[in-house]
């Protein structure tokens, strides 16, 4: 399954960057952005950047909200 989300992240992206069958490969990446934004990022909360602690080794974070994929999603919602 892996495989399958490169593919379509890699070849869906050349084609919006070259305009080339937007319409087309903007579906399964559309699905690929909301399975991940539900099943992975949606626990962690919205915010991008999650502060956890400020060590004297240095500024910690923790794992990223949806915000960021929730942003992608809205941008490629136009081109469908």
């Amino acid at each position: 399954m892996a495989w399958a989300t490169i593919l379509t992240e890699v070849v869906g992206g050349l084609a919006v960057i070259l305009g080339a069958f937007v319409t087309l490969v903007s579906l399964p990446m559309t699905a690929i952005l909301l399975g991940a934004m539900f099943t992975v990022h949606l626990p962690y909360g919205f915010s991008s950047i999650k502060l956890m602690a400020v060590t004297p080794a240095g500024v910690q974070f923790g794992p990223p909200g949806f915000e960021l994929t929730s942003c992608t999603w809205h941008a490629l919602r136009p081109l469908s």
